[in-house]
């Protein structure tokens, strides 16, 4: 019956359902809705209110869970790793279910609304990774971004000269050697 309801949710919210392999060692999902014109996908449309950005999260992190509530994943580190959109939607995911992840690797997330929001709570790593030169993510989102995980007390940042809204390749040596403990 489970696997027929995550088929259903799939479906509904264009997800890919592909049957796992005997020994998972990650999980990748890609946002439901596209973007025509510069291509890719959001997990929320731009320019949404925080309830809908909220309620989009809610909706496809409780699918999540529901998913790795599952034997299948039992004994594997559940970390969740996600870049701008992905970042708040990976915050987002450990705010409503705070004990079920190990890890989560903010990249360049938009706090925009978040400011009078509860703290998370849990024993959820957070680390959190900017570039100096990002100029996506307006300077008031990314303090915000920093004062939430950081209030956790178990959160590493990591800023990257001159860098813009993007991943380098010194951010993906340093989080290979951040999830190593």
């Amino acid at each position: 019956m489970r696997r027929q309801q995550c088929r259903q949710h799939h479906r509904k919210h264009r997800c890919h359902f592909h049957p796992l392999p005997h020994h998972p060692s990650y999980l990748s999902f890609r946002a439901p809705h596209a973007r025509p014109y510069i291509g890719g996908h959001y997990w929320y449309p731009d320019g949404c209110s925080v309830n809908e950005r909220r309620r989009a999260c809610t909706e496809i992190g409780d699918s999540v869970v529901q998913l790795l509530d599952t034997p299948a994943f039992g004994q594997f580190r559940k970390v969740l790793i996600g870049f701008s959109q992905g970042g708040y939607l990976s915050y987002r995911m450990v705010a409503e279910h705070p004990d079920v992840f190990d890890a989560a690797i903010l990249l360049s997330p938009s706090f925009k609304g978040e400011a009078a929001s509860e703290p998370v709570a849990g024993h959820t790593r957070f680390a959190l990774c900017y570039g100096t030169a990002d100029r996506t993510i307006p300077a008031a989102n990314q303090q915000c971004a920093r004062a939430k995980p950081t209030a956790t007390g178990n959160c590493t940042v990591f800023e990257y000269p001159g860098m813009a809204h993007a991943v380098c390749d010194q951010e993906i040596i340093d989080l290979r050697n951040w999830l190593k403990y």
